[in-house]
């Protein structure tokens, strides 16, 4: 399998090194909680940088009289929370991604000989490095099965749909909406074929209405900034007119970066209204195009698909022929545009074999020779 088949899994590994896991957490009197680092600390003051979101990276000044608490973790377990996740999953994952992730364990047990978490560490560098084994060797694993090399190439177009999937659903677990959401575009423009596709536009579907939500909100904290400003002093509200002006800047460039990468979706950025209203544009065009995808029909051919490969594995063509028909109810079924062209060549095969056996000639009947009787001893007497 080429390295670019499993392009959308090398991200979010990268993003996890880029973004070490926060490692200090402040907890606010008001109950607010900041988990990042905390960057210098003063008899009055803390500065602490923290991810806002899953694609923004704040930093704040606090007074120490808004703080109830700060809790410092120790270097081997901000380091540990940062690869913690390098472990075999249900699927594998490119060469490069495996010594990248080699790399960490491995720095991290040689910096942490004593750490509580030196043996996890240890342990999934050895799992990694056996899997790592066998993707040199050719296979590749999904869904916890081992596909020989053979078989990975046949099924590339269904195994790329998987992974792109499987970075979907790590996006949205990581907050990244939009980055969800671009990603579903990419599955729907090169693998809406796919058996997974059904679950890319369920999982899209469900996205939306939070996206929404957060657009709302943005949309009312920029409204009451705004009248915030109005009513500031004339030297504070020019200081904060000219930040709103870098934020909404900030937004734009945003869109035409978007835009010129080929997004369908532009960042999600809260601090600017611009960026805010061309997502929201977007939003209810797209769930009523999603609703009406026809995904109970895509599920009915997968099943039917499913079914026709599991009479072609047992050479019963007619079986696997009809199924094959009911799975025509989704036209873009790669799996089913692969089978009718598999079983009509085993069909062939079947035919070509009947006619080279050869019919067997029946032998000839010999008529049995007709006994001559003795003569009797009158008949020698005479």
């Amino acid at each position: 399998m080429s390295p670019s088949s499993h392009r959308f899994l090398l991200v979010p590994l990268l993003m996890a090194l880029a973004w070490p896991a926060a490692a200090d957490t402040i907890t606010l009197k008001s109950g607010e909680k900041l988990e990042g680092k905390v960057l210098e600390e003063t008899a009055t003051e803390v500065t602490v940088e923290y991810r806002a979101s899953a694609s923004i990276v704040d930093r704040r000044t606090l007074k120490r009289d808004e703080i109830a608490s700060i809790a410092k973790e120790t270097p081997d377990i901000a380091a540990w929370d940062g690869i913690k996740g390098f472990a075999p999953g249900q699927n594998s994952l490119p060469a490069e991604q495996y010594e990248v992730a080699l790399r960490s364990l491995n720095a991290f047990i040689a910096a942490y000989p004593t750490s509580a978490h030196i043996e996890a560490a240890k342990k999934n560098a050895a799992a990694l490095e056996e899997e790592k084994k066998r993707v040199g060797a050719g296979e590749v694993k999904i869904a916890d099965r081992w596909l020989t090399q053979e078989e990975a190439e046949k099924e590339r177009y269904q195994i790329n749909g998987v992974i792109a999937l499987n970075h979907m659903r790590t996006q949205a677990n990581g907050g990244d909406l939009i980055g969800a959401l671009n990603t579903f575009s990419q599955i729907e423009k090169n693998y809406s074929g796919a058996a997974v596709f059904p679950d890319a536009v369920e999982l899209a579907a469900k996205i939306l209405p939070s996206v929404k939500a957060t657009v709302e909100r943005a949309y009312q904290n920029l409204k009451t900034e705004a009248l915030g400003r109005q009513q500031a002093a004339p030297q504070t509200r020019t200081e904060l007119e000219a930040a709103a002006k870098r934020d909404e800047d900030a937004g734009v460039a945003g869109i035409t970066a978007s835009e010129r990468a080929g997004l369908k979706w532009p960042p999600l950025n809260i601090r600017s209204s611009k960026a805010l209203a061309k997502i929201a544009e977007k939003l209810a065009p797209e769930t009523t195009r999603l609703a009406a995808l026809p995904v109970a029909a895509m599920r009915e051919s997968i099943a039917a698909s499913e079914a026709a490969k599991a009479g072609l594995a047992t050479g019963d063509l007619d079986a696997a022929a009809s199924a094959l028909q009911a799975a025509k109810v989704w036209e873009a079924n790669e799996l089913a545009k692969r089978l009718t062209v598999e079983i009509a060549e085993a069909r062939k095969v079947a035919m070509a074999a009947a006619k080279a056996v050869p019919v067997a000639t029946p032998k000839p009947v010999e008529a049995a020779p007709v006994a001559t009787p003795k003569p009797t001893r009158a008949e020698c007497a005479r």
